[in-house]
């Protein structure tokens, strides 16, 4: 049987896998302007407090002077499938933006069961993989940010949960926090962890 999570050492290589061209802004017909047909990013998680790491995001990028996740558009690889530019995976494109907006990332679990959440009105995807970690390398983690982020903050699962979040919260993590899914893999983390 397989796992559904990665190990620090595992996840950390993902990021050298990330080989492809960057993507153009897309106008959808809505007038919704997107990074790119698909994106990922990482929740990480504190596995005892169900506190959620969230990065300011800075003037400079669309969606600008909002909490939300590391995360960013998935890469264009060179080759071709049927007739379009074949996309990276979401965990290589969540690992990648990840060190790129800190630098480095935490050592924890990474879960391979992404949620993914469209943006309405477009055909853009943007999946969330959770990357759980232990209340001590939380206090070790200090994320050294890019010029993509002005901030970070670790906030409860429970308060972003809330209809009306308590800051001003991307509308794409909202609906991510708010997942069952999130909820299942905290409780898979913990027979993990017991383990």
């Amino acid at each position: 049987m397989g796992r559904d999570y990665l190990t620090f050492g595992e996840y950390n290589k993902l990021a050298g896998l990330s080989r492809g061209e960057d993507v153009d802004l897309v106008t959808h017909a809505s007038g919704i302007v997107t990074c790119g047909r698909r994106g990922a990013g990482l929740l990480i998680v504190d596995t005892i407090a169900h506190d959620a790491l969230l990065l300011y995001r800075s003037p400079a990028v669309l969606e600008p002077d909002q909490w939300g996740i590391p995360g960013g558009a998935a890469k264009e690889n060179i080759e071709m499938h049927r007739g379009r530019k074949r996309l990276e995976s979401s965990l290589v494109t969540a690992v990648t933006e990840g060190k790129e907006e800190m630098r480095r990332l935490p050592h924890g679990y990474l879960y391979t069961v992404a949620k993914h959440h469209r943006v309405p009105g477009t055909s853009f995807v943007y999946s969330t993989h959770v990357l759980t970690i232990s209340p001590e390398e939380r206090e070790r983690f200090v994320p050294e940010l890019n010029w993509e982020n002005t901030a970070y903050r670790w906030d409860s699962l429970a308060k972003l949960r809330k209809d009306t979040p308590p800051l001003e919260l991307h509308d794409g993590v909202h609906h991510i926090v708010r997942s069952r899914d999130i909820a299942r893999i905290l409780s898979l983390d913990a027979q993990l962890r017991r383990e």
